[in-house]
């Protein structure tokens, strides 16, 4: 089974992606940022905001991950571009990694984007589900911060010999950190 292809995704056409430049335009607090990196996502302190910048933005992962799914060799892409554009109560993510867009609820410095399908694999009875939620902070308009919490789930009637050939107990569980910044800040 691949590794899940998280919100890696392509430039959504707005071309207002190139027009940020230092940074410290769109800070929701005025405070452009700050010198402190926060020890457990990475991300830039000083303040927090409500929602993110639209716009083309960069995913890098963060190397703090957990995996208990052992026949996923590496349940993460690294690094990629995603578009943002904001929606009534939060933001959608455009990927494009051939999964469909998906929205996130922001609001008070923090975002968290629903479960979803992000893969399926069928083989015989059973179906392997990878599930993916997204949970993180926007530290400032240009940068945010989360984990990628990840399930990968049985359905059919040989999920026990699924879990015998993958040699693992289904449901299992991953985690990927990461920091995401927008493009040209």
């Amino acid at each position: 089974m691949a590794a899940p292809g998280c919100i890696i995704v392509s430039d959504d056409g707005d071309d207002s992606a190139g027009d940020a430049g230092s940074g410290d335009a769109g800070s929701s607090d005025g405070s452009g940022g700050a010198d402190g990196m926060d020890e457990d996502t990475g991300a830039e302190g000083g303040g927090t905001a409500d929602e993110p910048t639209p716009g083309l933005w960069i995913y890098a992962e963060t190397g703090q991950s957990t995996n208990e799914c052992e026949f996923l060799d590496d349940p993460s892409n690294g690094w990629g571009e995603y578009g943002v554009e904001l929606v009534d109560g939060g933001f959608r993510v455009t990927p494009g990694d051939d999964t469909e867009p998906f929205d996130c609820s922001s609001g008070g410095g923090s975002f968290e984007c629903p479960q979803r399908l992000q893969e399926e694999v069928m083989a015989g009875g059973t179906t392997l589900q990878v599930l993916v939620t997204i949970e993180g902070t926007l530290p400032m308009a240009d940068a945010m911060a989360g984990t990628q919490l990840g399930e990968v789930v049985c359905e059919g009637s040989d999920c026990a010999l699924a879990e015998q050939l993958l040699g693992t107990t289904l449901p299992c569980s991953f985690s990927v950190g990461f920091t995401g910044e927008r493009a040209g800040s």
